[in-house]
């Protein structure tokens, strides 16, 4: 394992394969293959580490009140040294290879339509799209995802970024805008004002906002894959962040790495206890555990509808339930699941998505035991209503608390809500239903004016 360890850090970015291993060191395939699996369960358990560190430096170099010019100024003043942030996606396998022109473009736009089998074909995921963000001649943090939404690719942002951070992106990442007031994105459809060309020369970078860092880690990234010829996505996040790791061990340095660990409270499981057998996974069966309940779980189709299903529901929560507790909120998953999976109208279901987009965005802020006002999250304009509406469903279905903060007895301020959570925030938001068909509408209505 040291030879392992050592010999992947020397020739990264170039991957080192399992069949590599098997030559240069005269063992069966089998052994090659955990001795892989160990370095990578050792770069999941490195992450939290790598994490707290890249915090660390990006609260450091953005501090409160940190802010860069209005949208449309050049802004390389100031972000002259700054450990800039770049945020970009590329997929790293296709469906093509592994099916007969299996893919359909004119129905599954952007990145997810290479990804994606055919629904012909069953619609399930054969490559693999990965998030990629990182810093010039610094750190990298590399995930698996199955769509470039807001759902799934804010939390991973908002996990390691700090809020003041300046961040770059190409227009993929316009949602990004309300959490992040330091997002900028460079537009490289811009069309040239000259009748003579088509695009426009300044289209990779404007007013000196550009995302080439994270291009040139997605050409490396891509690069060192090549090594695998292919892999499954549900293995796709250990074999991703195994070269992370390496990336970020390079940058960092084992001696800041493990003064960290020393003076924090994360986990003192270090880096060669994972290698070693005394880190708690001791044999092959409890590697492959280990391996398999960290991996990548790959969506079963390219349905729209089916990342707003609950599906199985989580066992903690089915023992809550079982015990009478969060009955409600039980009903009212029943309910989201058969709206999406009866034929239902699709303004409807358009704006039932714009309901739960903004409902998982209010859960990621949410802390437990803590009431949070309202007026704490930005919102544009149409958004504060349809808020209140979440409240309110949150509220019926018990999975948070409401209650009327506005100060004073005369009311002359603006109305005021706070709520907490009463759910573990250990769970993911269960899905509800939020929008109302016309006869619960006028329902409603006709009880208020009663």
């Amino acid at each position: 394992m040291g030879w392992l360890i050592y010999e992947s850090i020397v020739r990264h970015p170039a991957v080192l394969t399992a069949a590599e291993i098997t030559r240069r060191l005269g063992v069966n395939e089998k052994t090659a293959l955990l001795m892989k699996r160990r370095l990578q369960l050792m770069a999941h358990d490195m992450r939290p580490a790598f994490q707290s560190l890249i915090r660390e430096e990006l609260a450091e170099a953005f501090p409160q009140p940190y802010k860069l010019p209005p949208d449309g100024e050049d802004v390389r003043p100031a972000v002259a040294g700054k450990p800039v942030v770049h945020a970009d996606t590329m997929a790293l396998f296709s469906a093509s290879l592994r099916a007969n022109k299996g893919r359909k473009r004119h129905k599954h736009k952007g990145l997810t339509a290479s990804i994606y089998l055919s629904d012909k074909l069953g619609g399930r995921q054969v490559g693999t799209l990965a998030h990629v963000m990182g810093t010039e001649k610094g750190w990298v943090q590399i995930d698996s995802i199955p769509d470039l939404t807001a759902n799934t690719v804010g939390p991973i942002i908002r996990k390691t970024i700090p809020r003041n951070a300046a961040i770059f992106t190409d227009e993929g990442y316009q949602w990004l805008y309300r959490v992040y007031p330091n997002h900028r994105m460079v537009n490289h459809s811009k069309k040239s004002k000259d009748k003579r060309y088509k695009m426009a020369r300044d289209r990779w970078c404007q007013n000196g906002v550009h995302n080439q860092v994270s291009e040139g880690i997605n050409g490396s990234l891509k690069i060192a894959m090549r090594g695998y010829r292919y892999f499954r996505p549900e293995h796709s996040n250990h074999y991703l962040m195994e070269w992370e790791f390496l990336r970020n061990l390079k940058y960092f340095g084992l001696d800041k790495i493990a003064e960290h660990i020393q003076r924090s409270d994360l986990p003192r499981r270090g880096i060669f206890d994972c290698a070693d057998n005394g880190g708690g996974i001791s044999g092959a069966h409890s590697i492959r555990n280990t391996y398999q309940s960290r991996n990548f779980m790959a969506e079963p189709s390219r349905n729209r509808s089916s990342h707003l299903l609950n599906g199985k529901i989580d066992t903690r929560l089915k023992r809550l339930i079982n015990k009478g507790l969060f009955q409600n909120l039980h009903v009212a998953m029943i309910e989201n699941d058969a709206f999406w999976k009866d034929s239902a109208s699709p303004s409807r279901k358009r704006k039932e998505r714009i309901y739960q987009s903004l409902a998982q965005r209010m859960y990621d802020q949410c802390t437990e035991k803590e009431y949070i006002y309202l007026s704490d999250f930005s919102f544009q304009k149409k958004e504060r209503k349809q808020a209140y509406r979440v409240l309110r469903r949150w509220q019926e279905a018990g999975i948070a608390e409401l209650r009327d903060l506005t100060p004073g007895t005369k009311r002359k301020s603006r109305l005021e809500y706070g709520f907490r959570l009463l759910i573990p925030r250990l769970f993911a938001l269960p899905r509800i239903l939020y929008s109302q068909s016309i006869e619960e509408y006028q329902q409603t209505k006709k009880g208020a004016d009663q």
